[in-house]
C-alpha cells in the first residue's frame, strides 16, 4: 500500500508570484511550493510527489543528495569512479545521465520523453506512462543504482537510511549564493532577469527551488549519527581531496588505496569536469556550464559591503543551533 504523502502541495499564491518576479525570477512554469516545508518546486512536482516518496530504495544503492549548487555533480562522479573503477579511466564513458538516476528530472521539464520511452521499452516491456519516466528506468535498472536528487530528506521514502546508504554534501550559503547566481544568469534571461542582490533577496526569502536552504541542512544533520549516513562539506572536499575520499571510501564499505583514490580524484577534478560536455547533465533548457569556478571564498569577489552585511545577519540568526561551522575561506 501507498505511503501517505506527509506534505501537501499546493499552488504557489499570487502574492508570493509577484515577490519572486519582482525579485527577477521567471520561471516557464508555475511554481508549487509544500505545506508544510515551504519548499518551492515546479508545477509538475505535484503529480510527481507521491511516486518519489513512495519510490522503492535497495540495498545497494547509492543516494547522492545536496541543496542545490553544493557540488553535487563533483561528488556523483567521485562516487560513480570509486563504484566503477573498470570504467571511469575508458576513453570513452556515458554521459552522467545514462550513468546515475537524476529522479528531479521528472519534474524539472529535463527528460527527454521520447529517447526514455524508448529506453523503457527496451528493459520493461508493456504500455509505458509518460509520468515520471526516470523513477521507471531506476525501478526496470537490475545493476546497483546511483541516484540523484535535491529533495530534503523529508520527501524521500522514511525507510531510506534504513535501507541504503546516502552521500550528503554540504556548502557554505555565501558561495551557494554566488553560484546559484551565475547559473541563473546562464539561462540567458528565460528564468532570471534580476541582479545578484535580487538572488540574495531571494535566497534569505526562501525563494529559490528548493528552499528554505537551513532545513534542507537542518535535516541532514539530525542523521549524522546513523550510520547509513555520511556527511561532507564542500570546503573539506576542496581543502583536503583525499582525506575526504578515504572517508568516503571506508563510509561506502570499499577499500581503495591512496593511489587508487588519487586517480579518482583526477578523473572528477574540476577543470576536467568544466572542459567535458560527457560529464555534465543534459539540461533541455540549460544552455550553459554547469561547473564554473567551483572555488571555496568567491563570495568575496562579488558582495558589497550591504549584501556581505545581510548576509552575515542571516546566518547569524539562523545556524545558531548548529553543531558545526562553516568555512568561508
Amino acid at each position: 500500500m501507498a505511503l501517505k504523502l506527509p506534505v501537501t502541495v499546493k499552488d504557489l499564491p499570487e502574492e508570493r508570484v509577484q515577490q519572486r518576479k519582482a525579485q527577477g525570477l521567471n520561471p516557464l512554469q508555475a511554481i508549487v511550493y509544500t505545506e508544510p516545508g515551504d519548499v518551492l518546486l515546479p508545477e509538475p512536482y505535484k503529480r510527481a510527489a507521491e511516486k518519489l516518496y513512495n519510490f522503492k530504495y535497495r540495498s545497494d544503492d547509492i543516494v547522492v543528495t545536496t541543496y542545490p549548487k553544493s557540488g553535487t555533480l563533483w561528488t556523483m562522479e567521485l562516487v560513480w569512479a570509486m563504484t566503477h573503477l573498470d570504467q571511469f579511466q575508458l576513453p570513452q564513458k556515458k554521459h552522467t545521465n545514462e550513468r546515475v538516476f537524476v529522479i528531479d528530472d521528472d519534474f524539472l521539464d529535463m527528460v527527454n520523453v521520447e529517447k526514455a520511452k524508448q529506453k523503457l521499452a527496451k528493459v520493461r516491456p508493456g504500455p509505458i506512462d509518460e509520468e515520471c519516466l526516470t523513477l521507471q528506468l531506476a525501478e526496470a535498472a537490475t545493476a546497483p543504482r546511483i541516484i540523484w536528487t535535491h529533495l530534503p530528506l523529508k520527501l524521500l521514502h522514511p525507510d531510506l537510511l534504513n535501507t541504503c546508504k546516502v552521500v550528503y554534501v554540504a556548502r557554505n550559503p555565501k558561495d551557494i549564493c554566488v553560484s546559484f547566481y551565475h547559473f541563473l544568469m546562464e539561462l540567458k534571461g528565460r528564468f532570471f532577469s534580476g541582479t545578484f542582490e535580487n538572488v540574495l533577496d531571494a535566497f534569505i526569502a526562501d525563494n529559490l527551488l528548493y528552499g528554505p536552504y537551513w532545513d534542507h541542512i537542518r535535516q541532514a544533520r539530525q542523521q549524522k549519527d546513523n550510520p547509513n549516513f555520511h556527511m561532507m562539506f564542500y570546503e573539506d572536499m576542496k581543502t583536503d581531496i583525499l582525506q575526504e575520499l578515504r572517508k568516503l571510501s571506508t563510509f561506502l564499505g570499499l577499500q581503495l588505496d591512496d593511489a587508487m583514490l588519487l586517480k579518482i580524484a583526477d578523473y572528477a577534478h574540476f577543470d576536467r569536469m568544466k572542459s567535458n560536455s560527457e560529464l555534465r547533465p543534459k539540461l533541455l533548457n540549460f544552455e550553459g556550464n554547469h561547473c564554473r569556478r567551483g572555488q571555496v571564498g568567491d563570495w568575496a569577489r562579488i558582495a558589497t559591503p550591504e549584501a556581505e552585511a545581510k548576509m552575515d545577519r542571516w546566518i547569524r540568526e539562523s545556524a545558531r543551533d548548529l553543531d558545526f561551522t562553516f568555512k568561508f575561506q
